[in-house]
């Protein structure tokens, strides 16, 4: 009878854990997926999703990954010519679907820690963007700026204000030379608008 009983408990007990491994398995699968798909997306707009391996736990958790600190350009000292494209510049449209996305994922998929972050940070980088969009500025008194050879609006913004987010503020001032963010060529005179200090 104890034996039938301990057959029983054993059986159970090993139907559990199959189901449990088989679960966190298919969790684990669905978050590794659903990174991929975000890394995927924003590279098809040239942004070079940064991240990397680091012994420093304290910093990114157990496991050890964490975001480059990148979400378009390559890190100093680790140039690659070949990947040395320039991000595409989106639309506030764009940058509002491309945050509904990661946004949503991040509501639906139960994440570990360290892919979390990630996804927040991508997030960060595009509301940072959308708020640029809707920036406060000045025509009278800012500067000319002539486009050089391989200038973009995102190297053009972190050069004259520190923050390539800002490139939707120079694209927003000149707007009657500009039919596409991602086109502009050297030579252009570009308008840099001066940030309007809020009140």
């Amino acid at each position: 009878m104890k034996s039938g009983i301990l057959k029983i408990l054993l059986v159970a007990f090993v139907s559990v854990f199959i189901c449990v491994t088989v679960f966190a398995a298919t969790q684990t699968e669905e978050q590794e997926n659903l990174i991929l798909k975000i890394r995927a997306r924003l590279q098809e707009f040239g942004w070079r999703a940064r991240y990397y391996q680091s012994d420093d736990t304290d910093i990114w958790g157990n496991r050890g990954i964490g975001v480059g600190g990148y979400i378009v350009g390559t890190p100093p000292g680790t140039e690659i010519p070949q990947m040395a494209v320039a991000p595409q510049m989106l639309t506030e449209t764009e940058l509002q679907m491309l945050k509904n996305e990661i946004s949503q994922s991040l509501k639906t998929v139960q994440l570990q820690k360290e892919q979390t972050e990630e996804l927040e940070y991508y997030l960060s980088q595009i509301e940072t963007q959308l708020a640029a969009y809707k920036e406060n500025f000045e025509i009278r008194g800012g500067t000319t700026y002539i486009v050089q050879k391989n200038d973009s609006l995102w190297k053009i913004a972190r050069k004259e204000y520190n923050d390539a987010n800002k490139w939707p503020l120079i694209y927003r001032a000149n707007q009657d030379k500009l039919e596409n963010p991602n086109l502009i060529y050297a030579g252009q005179e570009l308008h840099i608008p001066q940030l309007k200090i809020r009140k």
